[in-house]
């Protein structure tokens, strides 16, 4: 079914796989090719494909795992450019009539545009009735959960200001407090001087690669119009070099911010592949997301509802279990005298 959104083309396809290894074969190329024919648009296919992924996602007395036809599914998901995103609620989607035996055959595969797009944040897996499979809804999480966390980047620290700035927070004296508490109120200073420094200095590097484009094109047609006597030293060419090197020097700290973003730590920088380090930060922030909270019988997925489950579980965890807590007061312990204590203190050298 073809049909249109927001000014793109979306496909949907729904599917029922036969349990033969030939014909799911079948299908899949069948499918590949009609992608490969049609114009270019936006995926949805879903349904019961018959297969899994990996071997967590079967269970049961009688399972059976076949790596090859775990490999050729998870192929052909790649070879289509599909994501199968999380699920939540139920872990397996059929259950056989015995209740030994459960897999996950059904799931949404659906392309990153329409992820994007529709803000889609998993696979929702209900409860059965009747049926020996799940029903299953694609979920969107256009939810606001509150400020973002602080976060640190690598890249920082190759501006020429980065230390000065940090020098300059450490160096405001804390008076009140206990060492620790000023430790931390400085910990506290410094990250909001560097999200204004971020947002206000470091950022817009994007832009900063498109001016800097701009600056060594103009540098370009100006070297072009020189004539034949044009000396290397001249005004030009060192306004030439000093654009390429802007050039590159905010496009390795782009790569370096995607890089850090995605947390794939087996590919060194410099390899430039900037949309494998995009699907790989998009990838771990659908896998890091949290959908929904198990709180008893039931699934909540408001925010409220799932910050209060949050809290009530920690404070379940680190509430006073004694009543009635032994203190040692009127126990001698042994203490320093208060000459002993500023020789604790005291400056020393080796």
């Amino acid at each position: 079914m073809q049909g249109f959104c927001k000014g793109k083309v979306i496909y949907f396809v729904n599917v029922y796989s036969s349990c033969d290894i030939v014909k799911k074969r079948q299908m899949w190329a069948e499918l590949t090719n009609l992608k490969a024919n049609l114009p270019i648009g936006e995926w949805c296919i879903g349904g019961d494909f018959n297969a899994i992924k990996r071997r967590s996602e079967r269970k049961g007395l009688r399972a059976q795992y076949s790596s090859t036809k775990m490999s050729e599914f998870a192929e052909f998901i790649g070879e289509m450019e599909l994501l199968d995103l999380p699920g939540f609620g139920n872990k397996y989607t059929w259950f056989n009539s015995a209740g030994d035996s459960m897999s996950r055959l059904d799931r949404f595969l659906v392309s990153e545009g329409l992820v994007d797009a529709w803000g889609l944040k998993g696979q929702s897996i209900e409860a059965r009735s009747i049926s020996d499979h799940c029903p299953i809804s694609l979920q969107a999480n256009l939810l606001n959960w509150g400020p973002k966390p602080f976060k640190f980047f690598s890249a920082w620290t190759t501006h020429p200001n980065f230390y000065s700035l940090v020098e300059d927070v450490w160096s405001v004296p804390i008076a009140h407090g206990r060492s620790m508490f000023r430790f931390k109120e400085k910990l506290k200073i410094l990250k909001s001087r560097l999200k204004v420094w971020n947002r206000e200095v470091f950022g817009f590097h994007d832009l900063q690669v498109d001016l800097a484009f701009n600056e060594l094109c103009q540098s370009d047609l100006l070297c072009a119009t020189e004539n034949a006597t044009y000396i290397a030293s001249s005004a030009v060419q060192t306004n030439r070099h000093n654009a390429e090197a802007q050039v590159w020097s905010n496009l390795q700290i782009c790569e370096s911010l995607i890089k850090q973003k995605s947390r794939c730590r087996w590919l060194k920088e410099g390899d430039k592949n900037s949309k494998f380090f995009h699907s790989y930060m998009k990838a771990r922030f659908r896998r890091n997301n949290i959908v929904g909270l198990q709180a008893g019988d039931a699934v909540v997925s408001d925010v409220a509802s799932v910050k209060q489950v949050a809290v009530e579980h920690f404070k379940e965890r680190f509430q006073e279990p004694l009543p009635n807590r032994p203190v040692p007061d009127g126990i001698p312990f042994n203490t320093l005298s208060a000459e002993d204590n500023c020789g604790l203190e005291a400056p020393f050298s080796l």
